[in-house]
């Protein structure tokens, strides 16, 4: 189907070549601040344009139908829509009848009969991942309302994707080259993207069928292209002994991931005769008010035993004291985060749309055919995809948080 989530519920519609395309986010609380304007930024991170990307250019407006009044989600469903107005349908005309590799023509036949839109892929294409960004908008600014006010403003949710691999190259400074060399001979590349979330409350998502890594997948493999999806060492752990690949449990902030042995206002740092902070471990430094810390000799902490106290280390404690020191496993222990920066990557498969000649079936003619596929495409999609991977990420902590 085309909706997703439990609590925060999202809905997509829409063809690539159809009149409008748009999104519907059910589970909102009414009073966040929303309008058009804060959609502006991620949408210009997946705008087209750019050097390997298709020439087709969108205005890409997002138009509040519901869910806003005066400037604050009232509540209700919010809908969103997008106006198509470039598109050039007459590239595919010939293609009803010859299924382009590696795309959806076929099975979308099979599946609706032929009464599907072919044009631009229809409601496979790419565009409709326009609206998933759109509800990616909204749900970090949720989720950075609901973490802020649970932690006093002392944690802020951050989701963080980069590009980091395009054709089975790492480094930055050979992709132009890489580009231009498979544009010139007509064809196309791949891509790999990291995503790193911070702020994340440990204990979200339930083990097996809704564990983080399960609905994060389920999320991320619905973005057309998406090969892959692996977290922390991902594969790379097949090959590691459980030496290597456990991450040790340590005092929260303290370790190799993410740790320090100085003062600083960081949060998750690890602070020996500083001033306290959120989250650190404390040795010898003034009393503070903190969610986690482990305090020794401080002031404003009454126990330094066995007592019984919100967030200490002394004795018997009830609250989440330690963190892993490293994160091999990418932030998530059973299918729950165990409060460490969740990591993960995706994999997305190179154009399938490309100029060079294709062997395919022309089902008119009942025979085999050359086929060059017609119409604008992108030489690396992957290139308009971290946001994407940011959305759907958010989406999905959404959801989890709203269960919690």
């Amino acid at each position: 189907m085309n909706a997703f989530g439990n609590i925060f519920r999202v809905s997509i519609f829409g063809e690539s070549h159809g009149e409008e395309i748009g999104v519907v986010v059910d589970g909102l609380a009414p009073g966040i601040p929303l309008n058009e304007q804060d959609f502006t930024a991620d949408i210009a991170r997946r705008r087209s344009g750019a050097k390997g990307t298709t020439p087709r250019v969108e205005a890409d407006e997002p138009h509040i139908l519901s869910g806003v009044y005066e400037g604050y989600t009232t509540g209700a469903p919010l809908a969103i829509v997008f106006h198509n107005m470039n598109t050039h349908s007459q590239d595919y005309e010939a293609l009803l009848n010859v299924p382009r590799p590696g795309h959806a023509d076929y099975t979308a036949n099979l599946k609706y009969g032929g009464f599907q839109d072919p044009r631009g892929g229809g409601h496979f294409s790419g565009r409709l991942t326009l609206p998933v960004v759109a509800a990616g908008v909204i749900a970090k600014k949720l989720l950075f309302a609901t973490i802020a006010g649970a932690t006093r403003g002392r944690v802020q949710f951050r989701c963080d994707a980069r590009l980091v691999e395009i054709g089975g190259i790492a480094d930055q400074s050979q992709w132009e080259a890489a580009l231009d060399q498979a544009q010139k001979e007509g064809d196309s590349l791949g891509g790999v993207v990291e995503c790193v979330v911070n702020g994340i409350p440990a204990g979200l998502g339930e083990p097996f069928w809704d564990s983080v890594e399960s609905r994060l997948s389920h999320a991320l493999f619905a973005i057309p292209g998406v090969r892959g999806v692996e977290f922390g060492d991902g594969f790379a752990a097949a090959r590691m002994k459980g030496s290597e690949h456990n991450d040790v449990y340590a005092p929260a902030g303290c370790g190799g991931h993410g740790g320090c042995h100085e003062a600083h206002a960081d949060q998750g740092g690890c602070c020996h005769g500083g001033e306290g902070h959120e989250g650190g471990c404390c040795h010898g430094g003034e009393g503070h008010d903190h969610d986690g810390g482990c305090c020794h000799g401080g002031e404003d902490h009454e126990c330094h035993g066995e007592g019984h106290h919100e967030g200490g280390c002394c004795g018997h404690h009830r609250n989440r004291l330690v963190t892993p020191a490293t994160n091999h496993a990418g932030g998530v222990n059973g299918g729950i985060t165990n409060g460490n920066p969740l990591v993960f990557r995706v994999a997305f498969k190179p154009t399938s749309s490309i100029a060079k000649a294709q062997e395919t079936y022309d089902f008119a003619k009942g025979e085999m055919t050359t086929l060059q596929v017609p119409g604008r495409h992108d030489t690396c999609f992957a290139l308009r995809t971290p946001v994407i991977v940011e959305a759907m990420a958010a989406i999905v902590l959404a959801d989890l948080v709203g269960m919690a």
